[in-house]
């Protein structure tokens, strides 16, 4: 009956939201991440701070290129989540 599927529907939406939190906690994660290299890359495209202090200049391209993998590993990470949640409610 359609009370049925509705009342499936709601146990599986309940089933999943552990998963559709961490998809959301993922999302918010790389949302800061994308803010932190944004705001590394403006200081990069200085050209000051290369000649004034080198070692910052070199510590902020390291620390730019880690977070760019950390962020390519939470966005393969949202990618399988979000394709199990959308998987897990089509059923």
């Amino acid at each position: 009956t359609k009370a049925d599927r509705r009342r499936e529907a709601a146990q599986r939406r309940a089933a999943l939201e552990p998963l559709a939190k961490e998809i959301r906690a993922t999302e918010a994660l790389m949302d800061r991440i994308r803010k932190r290299i944004d705001l590394i890359e403006d200081e990069l495209a200085n050209p000051a701070i290369y000649e004034k202090d080198p070692s910052t200049a070199t510590r902020l391209a390291k620390e730019r290129s880690q977070l760019a993998a950390t962020l390519a590993t939470n966005e393969d990470k949202w990618l399988t989540m979000s394709a199990e949640y959308e998987e897990g409610i089509a059923e």
